[in-house]
C-alpha cells in the first residue's frame, strides 16, 4: 500500500483570493487528488494524490481552462539543484 503524497506547485496568473478558491475547487474534482489547498498570498497550490505519480498535466491542463497556470516547469528545477549555473570563485 503507497502512502498519499503531496506536492507544492506555484500558480501563475492569481490576482485575488476568488480565483485561488477557483483553482482548489477545480482540483478537488480532479481524478486521485486527494485534497487540495490554494493560498492566493504566496501564490502556491498545495495537492495531495494518492497512489503513482503526480499526475502534474492533468493538474495544468484543468487549471488553464480557469485561465491560471500551474508552474510545473519550476519543480523540475528545484528537484535537481546542479541545474543551476555556479559562479567560478574569485579571490
Amino acid at each position: 500500500m503507497q502512502e498519499d503524497k503531496t506536492i507544492h506547485i506555484p500558480v501563475e496568473g492569481m490576482s485575488c483570493a476568488s480565483c485561488a478558491m477557483s483553482i482548489e475547487n477545480t482540483l478537488k474534482h480532479v481524478e486521485g487528488v486527494k485534497n487540495a489547498r490554494v493560498n492566493f498570498a504566496n501564490q502556491t497550490a498545495t495537492i495531495d494524490w494518492e497512489n503513482g505519480d503526480a499526475a502534474l498535466e492533468k493538474w495544468r491542463e484543468e487549471i488553464k481552462k480557469l485561465g491560471f497556470d500551474l508552474r510545473i516547469d519550476e519543480i523540475a528545477e528545484k528537484k535537481n539543484p546542479l541545474n543551476e549555473k555556479t559562479k567560478p570563485i574569485e579571490g
